[in-house]
């Protein structure tokens, strides 16, 4: 709902909605952006839809240059379609 800039770093604050493309969605109440080093971080609860999975947790530490992804309390679900050999 609002947000607050220092320099380079970027404060988002209540209902923050981040999305990279069809890629990524990221769900929040805090988040913390580096703008310099392309990092979003928060020490509170998240909901990160990354290339169709869906990760829970706290303390999102996203490193977005190197696709690295860190927190606490995490739970996963997992889109991977199954297919069938036998039927191709």
């Amino acid at each position: 709902e609002y947000i607050i800039k220092e320099g380079f770093i970027y404060k988002l604050y209540n209902n923050v909605y981040v999305s990279k493309g069809n890629e990524m969605e990221l769900n929040t109440n805090f988040l913390i952006y580096d703008d310099v080093n392309k990092i979003l971080k928060n020490d509170t609860e998240f909901v990160l839809d990354y290339k169709n999975s869906i990760v829970y947790g706290t303390n999102l530490y996203y490193d977005i240059k190197n696709e690295y992804v860190k927190a606490k309390q995490t739970h996963f679900k997992l889109n991977h379609p199954i297919k069938n050999s036998l039927n191709e």
